[in-house]
């Protein structure tokens, strides 16, 4: 399917829970005009998610796009229905920084039935228009389960949560920015 898609000149977007499962193996199609799906990316239907296990898929999905050059599309899923004003809460703000620290291109947030009871789709303002210049830090870091981040030359961006109850993403100004 892939290669019928690429001869037509179409992008593929994949998704698969498990990105070894697209991305992996010597047949492996997906190149640099491509995009691998992250569902419930750090939040699905209104539940926090365990960080170390997206840290591990993160981590595994930047891989890829490095060695192939895919592009990365995060989805975060609330609750139905998805209220307009989610783009202010601690769920969206923990989801979209957690995509900002792997510089992955693409983020949506809809509601668990992706729009689809009453296809109305929000567009959520970036909770930063400019992060930086460059990366400070090759990966993600970790001081704890509980708090991940990566410095740019002007800010430090980071995420807390403990996968359950809480959890939230936020930006600190570096003293020389």
């Amino acid at each position: 399917m892939i290669s019928y898609y690429h001869s037509l000149n179409l992008r593929v977007m994949m998704n698969a829970w498990n990105p070894d499962d697209v991305m992996s193996g010597s047949s492996m199609l997906l190149g640099s005009d491509d995009i691998y799906l992250l569902e419930s990316y750090l939040i699905s239907n209104g539940n926090y998610q365990s960080l170390a296990a997206w840290k591990i898929k993160a981590d595994k999905c930047l891989s890829y796009a490095s060695l192939y050059g895919i592009s990365m599309a995060t989805l975060s899923t609330s609750s139905t229905p998805i209220s307009p004003s989610f783009g202010l809460t601690q769920q969206f703000s923990q989801a979209w920084f957690g995509t900002v620290i792997y510089n992955f291109q693409y983020f949506q947030a809809t509601d668990i039935q992706y729009s689809a009871s009453n296809n109305v789709l929000y567009a959520f303002e970036n909770l930063l228009t400019s992060y930086g210049n460059s990366w400070q830090t090759a990966d993600v870091q970790n001081d704890s389960n509980i708090h991940f981040y990566r410095s740019t030359d002007i800010y430090i961006l980071q995420i807390y949560g403990d996968g359950v109850t809480y959890g939230n993403g936020s930006f600190t100004l570096l003293s020389n920015g």
